[in-house]
């Protein structure tokens, strides 16, 4: 959104037919309206099948340190100030 990217841009680049739950709060509640006009998703309901769970997937301490990693990487390049820090 910070670079001027539209709702509707943004859904088109995610997979929505392989979602199994979007949360659309705050501003993207409209998006939803939007990706139903454009024929991105069905106005249906919910599921009346349940889905399988899903397995449980350990949190590795190496991920986490991977991922602690990329995040040191971009504070220092600065990338937290252009794209905001997550809320």
């Amino acid at each position: 959104r910070l670079l001027k990217e539209s709702g509707l841009s943004i859904l088109r680049g995610e997979s929505l037919r392989e979602v199994k739950c979007f949360h659309a709060g705050g501003m993207a509640k409209g998006w939803l309206v939007d990706a139903i006009n454009a024929g991105m998703l069905d106005p249906v309901g919910p599921q009346e099948q349940p889905f399988p769970p899903i397995p449980y997937q350990e949190y590795t301490r190496a991920r986490f340190e991977r991922k602690q990693a990329a995040r040191g990487v971009a504070s220092a390049l600065g990338i937290m100030r252009v794209v905001g820090r997550p809320g």
